[in-house]
């Protein structure tokens, strides 16, 4: 309360009282700490992709904040998200090279395209799961029920690492939930999990579904990674759409 970093009611918003939205606090602490004891429990893991991924989180959990704060221009935030992406492309070597059989017997690899496509992918992943959050708890409930499908490949897969990063992810985001809703002993929010929460998340989310779904050893195929999140994707889709139909930017 001291430093402002609450969502306080009004307008559209239809909780009562002042709450903190700092639910992406806990969710990169776990995410740093996983990133760190997983370099040194799984020593294979190639060093530059964690980093990458632990800055890249890092940076779009700020802009978040930021956003929570002082509400950034969408293209502000596009192009930081854009920077992110692209350093996962280049420099984390994380990469959306085909997109599976979206035509039975017919497999589209992306190939000069990959890099722009894995750029606007992951920007859209990031903001449809910071744009479902209009209802409290949905992201952080969609996003828990979303890494345990994703938990549950890379088990079927036997791929230790990013079934233990997962797995993590979901205790910070279980972490979350235990402020966020509502049971007997809780009668109403204590914490939002807030843009630096949904960002991050989102940015996790295209890291994991991407990295699974790619390459000889894939987990699983990339309409699979699809159907994994596939409401919040939809539900972007028509939100951009109903805006367009209603003359406002999709914005």
């Amino acid at each position: 309360g001291r430093f402002g970093v609450l969502d306080h009611p009004g307008g559209h918003k239809q909780h009562d009282t002042s709450t903190p939205f700092v639910g992406g606090a806990g969710v990169i602490a776990v995410v740093l700490a996983s990133l760190f004891f997983g370099t040194i429990y799984f020593p294979h893991l190639p060093m530059h992709t964690m980093r990458t991924v632990a800055v890249g989180a890092f940076v779009l959990f700020i802009t978040g904040f930021a956003d929570d704060l002082w509400h950034l221009h969408f293209k502000t935030r596009f192009f930081i998200q854009a920077m992110v992406a692209m350093a996962m492309v280049l420099v984390g070597g994380v990469e959306l090279l085909c997109v599976g059989e979206l035509v039975p017997g017919l497999q589209l690899d992306l190939c000069q395209f990959s890099i722009p496509f894995t750029i606007f992918a992951t920007i859209g992943l990031i903001n449809a799961l910071n744009m479902i959050d209009g209802i409290d708890g949905l992201s952080g409930t969609l996003s828990f029920i979303s890494l345990g499908f994703s938990a549950l490949v890379a088990a079927l897969a036997q791929n230790g690492a990013y079934l233990a990063f997962i797995v993590s992810v979901m205790g910070g985001v279980a972490g979350f939930l235990y402020f966020n809703l509502r049971y007997p002993s809780n009668v109403r929010a204590r914490v939002f999990l807030g843009d630096n929460g949904s960002m991050l998340l989102g940015f996790l989310f295209a890291w994991i579904l991407i990295s699974l779904s790619q390459g000889e050893q894939a987990a699983m195929t990339p309409v699979t990674a699809l159907w994994i999140f596939g409401l919040p994707l939809l539900d972007t889709v028509g939100v951009m759409l109903r805006r367009i139909w209603l003359g406002k930017s999709p914005f």
